[in-house]
């Protein structure tokens, strides 16, 4: 589950991943993201330590394990960016774990009063009611379905202008 807050001049994209070991155990994994985010947060109960270097264009996170991981656990990311105020669009980033057999979750975005999301571009993901989402997320807009690692999307965010009474 990937949950995008957009604020007035920044992004935060906050990760839950339960990642299910099955056959042989694993001592270490990496996840492969945009470098223009910065990584804030790796938190998970079988982690032992994480490194963030960059490669080719591409952000790895490589994840150790405390003891050879067999079964279930759940990783917690945190991604942030900066949002200037000129940019009127910015693509989400790719958030994949290397050598993973299937990946599949939601997208939910959300966005602080007087922001207004929308999809420019979408590949990979099957639109879905917010309320359809497992999980709650305040000041929600958008939200999708992905069943593979290889989606895509690319938002726009529109500044409201407030009305004035008098």
């Amino acid at each position: 589950r990937l949950v995008l807050t957009v604020g007035d001049s920044d992004l935060s994209l906050a990760v839950s991943s339960e990642l299910e070991v099955r056959e042989a155990p694993l001592r270490e994994a990496v996840i492969q993201t945009d470098p223009a985010w910065a990584v804030a947060a790796v938190m998970g109960s079988a982690l032992a330590d994480y490194d963030v270097r960059d490669v080719n264009d591409v952000r790895h996170i490589h994840l150790y394990f405390k003891t050879p991981l067999l079964g279930r656990t759940l990783l917690q990311f945190r991604l942030e960016r900066s949002l200037p105020a000129d940019l009127s669009s910015f693509p989400l980033p790719a958030f994949v774990l290397v050598g993973a057999k299937e990946q599949r979750g939601y997208v939910v975005a959300a966005a602080e009063k007087g922001l207004q999301l929308s999809a420019v571009r979408t590949e990979g993901l099957r639109e879905v009611q917010i309320g359809a989402v497992p999980v709650r997320v305040p000041d929600a807009q958008l939200a999708w379905r992905f069943r593979e690692a290889a989606w895509s999307a690319e938002l726009a965010v529109e500044r409201t202008r407030p009305v004035l009474h008098a």
